[in-house]
């Protein structure tokens, strides 16, 4: 019985971090470019 956890031909467990990369990379990006914009329109 093959598992998505398998290494027999199959991509493995890795293939669950990839959608929990991609929103970490996306949340830091909307982070820095609210920060950037406060800054620009001299927020607090």
């Amino acid at each position: 019985m093959q598992t998505l956890a398998s290494w027999n031909g199959g991509p493995g467990p890795w293939i669950l971090f990839f959608p929990l990369i991609w929103a970490a990379v996306v949340i830091g990006a909307v982070t820095v470019l609210r920060r950037t914009a406060w800054r620009g329109r001299g927020g607090p």
